[in-house]
Formats: C-alpha cells, sequence, structure tokens
C-alpha cells in the first residue's frame, strides 16, 4: 500500500497496488474536509485514528446499507441529528446572550452559555452518557472501524478554541495526532504508514481544526456563524443552498463523491 499527500486537493491518496479480492476499492483519495467531518460525526478526537477509520471504510467497503442499533436506513443520521440538535441549541444561545448585552468579560459570557446549552442539548443514558456519543459508537460499530477510547466532550467546539480579549477575536487551538493509536483497538494502518500521516496531518491541523468548526456550523439553521474564529486559514467547503438544508447539502456531497464530507 502507498500513501501519498495532494496538495493541491488537499487529500490523502491511497494505492493498494492492487485490487482487494472482496471487492474493494484499490484506490481512494480522502480529503481534509472529510476527516474534519467523520471526526466530528465519529467522535475521533485524534485526527490519525479519524483518517485510518475512513480508509480502512472505504477501501474495504465497509459502509453497510443500514445501522442495527439505531435503525435507521444508514449509519450517519442519528449523528448528524443529533450533532445538528446540539449546534443550533449552541449558536442560539451564543447569540440570545449577545443581544442581552453580554460580552467576553461577563461571569456568564456567551460562550460560556453556548457552552452550557451545548452540554445540556442532548439526553443522557443510565450511565451518564449522551445521545450523540451513543450514535457514534452505533454508527463506528456499524462501519466495523475501532471505536475512540476516550469520546469528545460535548462541548468540543469551545474546547478547541480560545479566546484572545487583547486581540478580541478566537483562535483555533490544534486538534490531537498521535502515532500511537488512541482507540479501543488497532487500526488498519501500519505503524510505518501512520507516522507518515501523522507528519502531514500535524502539518494541516489548524485547517482541519478551522474546516470542523466549520462542518459544526454547517449542520445548524444560522446564516452566519455566531463563534466562526477569525484565520487566515479559510476552509473551500461550499455554502449552503438557501432551498436545501445544510444536512441535506453535506449528505449530497458525500453520496456523490465530491468532498467526502461524511
Amino acid at each position: 500500500m502507498k500513501i501519498t499527500y495532494d496538495d493541491e486537493s488537499r487529500s490523502f491518496l491511497v494505492d493498494l497496488e492492487k485490487v482487494p479480492s472482496d471487492g474493494g476499492s484499490r484506490g481512494v483519495a480522502v480529503p481534509l474536509q472529510a476527516v474534519a467531518s467523520w471526526s466530528e460525526l465519529l467522535g475521533y478526537d485524534d485526527l490519525a485514528d479519524c483518517l485510518d477509520a475512513i480508509i480502512d471504510a472505504r477501501v474495504n467497503a465497509k459502509e453497510p446499507e443500514s445501522c442495527p442499533v439505531t435503525g435507521y436506513n444508514d449509519v450517519w443520521t442519528a449523528p448528524y441529528e443529533m450533532l445538528r440538535e446540539r449546534e443550533e441549541a449552541r449558536e442560539r444561545e451564543y447569540l440570545k446572550a449577545q443581544a442581552e448585552g453580554k460580552t467576553a468579560d461577563d461571569p456568564r459570557s456567551p460562550l460560556l452559555r453556548s457552552t452550557l446549552a451545548a452540554f445540556h442539548a442532548l439526553p443522557r443514558d443510565e450511565q451518564g452518557v449522551c445521545a450523540l456519543d451513543r450514535a457514534r459508537e452505533a454508527s463506528c460499530e456499524a462501519l466495523g472501524v475501532p471505536k475512540p477510547k476516550r469520546t469528545p466532550s460535548l462541548v468540543r467546539r469551545t474546547v478547541v478554541t480560545r479566546v484572545d480579549k487583547e486581540a478580541g477575536e478566537m483562535k483555533i487551538s490544534a486538534p490531537t495526532c498521535e502515532e500511537e493509536s488512541q482507540c479501543d483497538r488497532e487500526g488498519f494502518l501500519c505503524k510505518e504508514d501512520r507516522a507518515k500521516c501523522v507528519q502531514v496531518l500535524r502539518e494541516h491541523a489548524l485547517d482541519i481544526a478551522y474546516r470542523e468548526t466549520r462542518f459544526q456550523h454547517s449542520q445548524t439553521s444560522i446564516e452566519l456563524d455566531p463563534l466562526e474564529p477569525h484565520l487566515a486559514v479559510t476552509a473551500d467547503d461550499e455554502q449552503p443552498q438557501p432551498n436545501k438544508s445544510p444536512e441535506e447539502m453535506a449528505r449530497e456531497r458525500y453520496m456523490s463523491g465530491g468532498d467526502q464530507d461524511a
């Protein structure tokens, strides 16, 4: 297997050098945008674990027609719905706090209130696990990919951002990317291939982090992201069309093989 990174398309290119006997793909392309969206939908904190899962699922044609745990016709509907509910609650609370004149210096600032809204947006089971994390576990199981040992916080969007009060802006912190798997079992990539991918992912970590925030916002019905960090880095993902919801746009791009968002 050969893995390279193409700067022009911002994608990892995987060439197995032979067609798998089980009917999977000989080669796949994994854009950075796919890493950003899969990490949110499946709950991967580590970028290398997420990339590993994408390659595994696509090379081995592991995506089933339905999820036996959630009962949906595909493995993505449940995490999409949960993510959308969480981010909608987050952004609306942020806008509400702003409208009330709250600032970053207030004890209950817009950022804090939006974080709490995201935390309480989804129900938890008797073990204290939120519905989104359960949906992520079910999707990972249906796809046959490793599950993250540590699921990201419900408030992940504010975990990866920090507020620079002096500059008056929010900035993104780079997500983790380790050479050792952070999942419940070893992934598809061998140690050497993973190390190569880690090196590239670390170089583009801030770009992927920004794409994650863009993907989170794209699930809401709010036109402008009130939490959008002011960065020089920009993501080239499509803007939602007025006659289609962000969720429909993301799904269509994935099904058509375009950005491969999910």
